[in-house]
């Protein structure tokens, strides 16, 4: 019996921890498509390009981050500020 005993060994459970990487957040997001869309402007304004798109584009930005502020966990954050 002892033979059978050092035989059976307990299991090892290898367990696969889960990456927390969380993807960028909208204001993240926003925030990018902002300086890409500014350095869009600097460009087209040094080459004297005027575009309607591009003037349409400035506005929105602040407006995405008007909505995330009305979420219910940056509203504390809102009030402290």
């Amino acid at each position: 019996m002892g033979k059978y005993q050092e035989e059976k060994k307990t299991p090892i459970i290898m367990v696969k921890k889960r990456r927390t990487l969380l993807p960028p957040s909208l204001s993240e997001k926003t925030g990018v498509i902002a300086r890409s869309e500014t350095e869009k402007m600097e460009e087209s304004v040094s080459e004297g390009i005027s575009s309607p798109a591009v003037d349409t584009h400035t506005p929105d930005a602040p407006a995405c981050k008007k909505k995330k502020e009305k979420t219910p966990f940056s509203t504390p954050a809102s009030l402290d500020s």
